[in-house]
């Protein structure tokens, strides 16, 4: 049986203007975000959400986090904050060579 889940509300945006945010990322991942918001706005439905899943390379919870995160708090709900801890012990010349 399909588990329900909350649909992305246009209260707080547009399709056209999650397009629009999306382009103005500096990080592919936020940008991911709401593009997935902005495909199951458009196009809406259950299976619609297992083929966002798909698509955007995430885990069904973490699609429904996300439609969550929008409807409460709109476009400042999808950035990404910054986590606090201990930095990465590679450098960026590292990482490129491995």
């Amino acid at each position: 049986m399909a588990r329900n889940y909350e649909k992305p509300s246009t209260i707080h945006g547009t399709p056209d203007e999650l397009l629009a945010w999306s382009k103005e990322c500096k990080n592919n991942k936020e940008s991911r975000r709401f593009l997935c918001i902005r495909y199951l706005m458009i196009e809406g439905g259950e299976i619609t959400l297992k083929q966002a899943t798909v698509a955007y390379g995430v885990d069904v919870r973490t699609v429904r986090n996300w439609v969550r995160a929008w409807n409460k708090d709109g476009k400042e709900g999808l950035k990404i904050i910054p986590q606090p801890g201990r930095p990465g012990k590679f450098t960026s010349n590292v990482k490129k060579t491995l």
